[in-house]
């Protein structure tokens, strides 16, 4: 069997078995960026829709006699423990001062505990 020879542009013969170490790539981004500001809040209604579900809740354990009966409805105790923040736009605000006017565009439109949110620093 005849073994196959590889050679290079100059016609002389390339060893294959050979690893050629390559040079790593530097990386041409900043060494760290900032991953931007959140905007962060209750939707306007989901206070209401909560309500309605805990009253419902509360409503069946009282006619089925259950052996614990919610508590009756607080919104205060359930925006401290329960209430889930969600972001009032997806993408993040590059610029706090654009985070902070989309803040106050929110408490105006009805979203309850709006917070800006610095994301975490990131490195390259």
């Amino acid at each position: 069997m005849n073994a196959i020879a590889f050679v290079n542009i100059h016609g002389q013969a390339v060893d294959t078995n050979k690893r050629v170490p390559l040079p790593k790539r530097t990386s041409d981004g900043p060494g760290e960026f900032h991953k931007g500001w959140a905007v962060e809040g209750v939707p306007p209604g989901a206070l209401e829709e909560a309500q309605a579900l805990h009253e419902q809740e509360r409503a069946v354990a009282i006619r089925e006699n259950a052996k614990r009966i919610p508590d009756e409805w607080n919104a205060l105790t359930w925006l401290q423990t329960k209430a889930k923040l969600k972001r009032v736009r997806t993408k993040a605000y590059e610029v706090p001062e654009a985070a902070a006017l989309c803040k106050d565009m929110a408490e105006k439109a009805g979203w309850l505990q709006v917070r800006v949110r610095a994301l975490s620093k990131g490195s390259a």
